[in-house]
């Protein structure tokens, strides 16, 4: 599995393009080129996943549907993930719902988090960071 940390600024151009930071490319190494991109959870940021972390993830999602919200629930994260390509600049492109549904302008947070990189509108995610700052030291100890 690849582990990701970090964070960095970038900005979409005006193609949807956003370019992956170099560290986090070099953690992907040159054969991840594909990545798979997908709504977060309440957060309101993107998941964008590489290949290999996607299909465990999958596995995972997919060994523990055992009732039919849970059927539910895989089916809606799944459908909602579409795969992007990185291209030889180092760019992926955010398709322009997605955009739109975490309140993407120009600029965008690109956060290494475990097994995924995360994509975030700045505002949304300072508010993230100054509403969990108090509790950062409790949130460790539970890791």
């Amino acid at each position: 599995m690849i582990i990701f940390g970090g964070n960095y600024r970038h900005s979409l151009d005006t193609k949807g393009r956003l370019n992956i930071p170099a560290q986090l490319r070099k953690i992907l190494g040159s054969q991840n080129t594909q990545l798979w991109i997908t709504p977060g959870l309440q957060d309101g940021c993107l998941f964008v996943y590489p290949q290999e972390n996607w299909l465990k993830k999958m596995e995972e999602l997919n060994a523990q549907v055992d009732s039919l919200e849970k059927r539910k629930a895989f089916r809606m994260f799944s459908t909602q993930s579409f795969m992007v390509d990185l291209d030889g600049q180092g760019r992926i492109i955010v398709p322009a719902e997605y955009q739109k549904l975490a309140g993407m302008d120009k600029e965008v947070v690109v956060a290494g988090v475990m097994d995924k990189i995360e994509l975030w509108n700045p505002q949304a995610y300072e508010k993230f960071l100054a509403d969990n700052a108090e509790n950062y030291q409790r949130m460790v100890e539970l890791l």
